[in-house]
């Protein structure tokens, strides 16, 4: 299948396998949900290497964002590889370099196992899916990061991109020299599910691992709210959020709050924005409710007096009206002011 997305104003198509459903998922917008940050983490230079790059459509994110830069796209699947390739090359995306591995903590061979038709969830385990007909296995040799980035020659790395269904500490154990040397502003995805089932790993001492290696770590939502896991009740809150809620699936961690306050500024831009439409939106509802009272009060009325000019003609047409026709005309008579004799006219001027 294929699907043409917009990028920075830019027209890319991607392929994938057929009835893809990663693929159909996406918004036709890239621009949107939390690749919305990535401004203000990949400078137009920067170095970047994106693990578990799928189809490679986050790798032709980063691509536009650093034009004077490189992207390293590493693809675990020869299936979906063969799809980054190509995606690649029709979509000339000449700073962006494709290698074939998984990543992990130590160099070997690994079995990936996916399905056909959702190329973003490959994953390793030892355990499950072994006997499930619908997935594909693709045993595929594993390499660690610091290995494969000195034998591709690659230069100090700027940003870290890693999604790898549950297997992101394996990848950041086989980078610790990088990590140490580069120390790069890391975007990881966090999936409790995975974690468990794949990794055998609990979100608690994945997230433990996490800050003691990174000073500053900040979880995502798509919404782009996020949450400073720098303190206690702020992880007990993106705990609850994220297992119970499928929220904030997404870390961004620094080793310099320098590198990452153009991003924290982008999302405190965005949280004041989303406050100020918040509003307009609040008061958009008072009005349509007010709105639909008056609205309401109106039909009301309306339906009164259609009752009542109801009634009125019911009474026009009725026998005893009919009867009592004469009887009015004479009073009105009666009444009238050229029936007065002249005394009472001067009667009533006294």
């Amino acid at each position: 299948m294929n699907r043409t997305f917009s990028i920075f104003g830019r027209r890319l198509t991607f392929e994938s396998a057929e009835g893809d459903e990663y693929l159909a998922s996406i918004p036709e917008s890239l621009d949107s949900g939390v690749r919305a940050i990535f401004p203000g983490l990949i400078r137009t230079d920067s170095t970047v290497i994106d693990v578990g790059a799928n189809v490679g459509i986050t790798a032709a994110y980063a691509s536009l964002l650093c034009p004077a830069g490189r992207v390293f796209a590493i693809e675990a699947s020869p299936t979906t590889f063969s799809h980054l390739q190509r995606n690649i090359e029709a979509n000339r995306l000449a700073n962006v370099k494709a290698l074939n591995c998984a990543v992990s903590a130590e160099d070997g061979e690994v079995e990936i196992k996916h399905k056909q038709d959702f190329s973003a969830g490959g994953f390793m385990s030892d355990v499950y899916g072994v006997g499930d007909p619908s997935l594909m296995h693709e045993r595929v040799k594993a390499r660690r990061l610091d290995d494969i980035a000195r034998s591709s020659g690659m230069p100090s790395i700027d940003f870290l991109k890693i999604d790898v269904e549950g297997a992101e500490l394996d990848v950041l154990k086989g980078a610790a020299g990088i990590l140490s040397a580069d120390r790069p502003t890391v975007f990881l995805e966090v999936n409790h599910w995975c974690l468990n089932v794949f990794a055998r790993t609990s979100i608690v001492d994945f997230l433990q691992t996490i800050l003691s290696t990174f000073p500053h770590v900040y979880a995502i939502d798509v919404s782009l709210d996020f949450i400073d896991l720098g303190s206690e009740v702020d992880r007990y809150r993106f705990f609850y959020e994220h297992v119970v809620k499928s929220r904030y699936n997404d870390l961004v961690c620094g080793f310099d709050l320098d590198q990452l306050s153009p991003a924290l500024s982008l999302l405190k831009d965005h949280a004041e924005l989303r406050k100020e439409i918040d509003g307009l939106r609040r008061e958009r509802d008072q009005i349509r409710a007010e709105s639909d009272r008056l609205r309401a009060e109106s039909d009301r009325l309306r339906a009164e007096k259609s009752g009542v000019e109801a009634d009125r003609d019911a009474v026009y047409r009725s026998r005893s009206w009919r009867i009592t026709s004469p009887l009015r005309r004479f009073s009105e008579f009666l009444r009238s002011p050229s029936r007065r004799e002249p005394g009472d006219k001067q009667r009533g001027q006294r």
